[in-house]
């Protein structure tokens, strides 16, 4: 199949790395890269192809910078869970809800290229799905190359079973047959009790972790 650049970006990222992607997110990526269409124009072929389909949705999308939290075996500090689940919270509280147009990959984009389409397995999660599309995107216009082994929540469940693992993170980061570190979406209502569970899962197994 005969794809632009931006167009395998996008149909990867529904596919393999995330479950949904916003416009503005989508446009948040390009203006960091040079590619030959703009964004709209890469979405209506792919529609035209039946690799992707949108929907309007009102929600909040955040523009994410930095992880509320990196922690990594020998990391010994003590992390206050109260004051990470609470600056989770208020970024939701200092943001404005809109109407977004939001993308996700089809049955026929999986049947042809493999990896998770079609309906959402989650749709009352969408502005949580949103949030980690927000972690992905801010981490490919850092460091494209970081997330080429990045595996989303829904391919980790169906493809990855044999890892064993119990407590499916919204990512891992896998290099041969390990995972080498979780990815975790902090979302608004993500409180101490949560935040702490999850990191005292990872840290018994050692495993690096980011909180988001």
């Amino acid at each position: 199949m005969n794809l632009s650049a931006l167009e395998q970006w996008l149909v990867d990222a529904l596919l393999r790395r995330v479950r949904i992607l916003a416009l503005i997110q989508i446009e948040t990526f390009c203006r960091t890269r040079s590619f030959s269409q703009t964004p709209a124009q890469a979405i209506r072929k792919l529609k035209r192809l039946g690799l992707v389909e949108s929907f309007r949705y009102d929600s909040i999308v955040l523009e994410l910078q930095s992880p509320l939290l990196i922690w990594k075996a020998g990391d010994e500090a003590t992390h206050d869970f109260s004051k990470i689940a609470w600056r989770a919270k208020t970024r939701f509280l200092s943001s404005n809800s809109r109407e977004h147009q939001i993308l996700l990959a089809t049955d026929t984009a999986q049947n042809l290229l493999g990896g998770v389409g079609g309906s959402l397995r989650q749709p009352n999660q969408i502005m949580h799905d949103l949030g980690t599309s927000s972690v992905y995107v801010a981490k490919q216009c850092e460091e494209p190359d970081c997330t080429s082994n990045w595996i989303g929540e829904d391919v980790l469940r169906r493809s990855w079973r044999h890892l064993k693992i119990r407590k499916v993170p919204d990512a891992a980061v896998i290099e041969n047959e390990q995972v080498i570190n979780v990815i975790e979406f902090a979302g608004r209502d993500y409180g101490k009790a949560y935040l702490e569970k999850f990191h005292l899962f990872w840290q018994r197994r050692t495993t690096p972790y980011e909180i988001w």
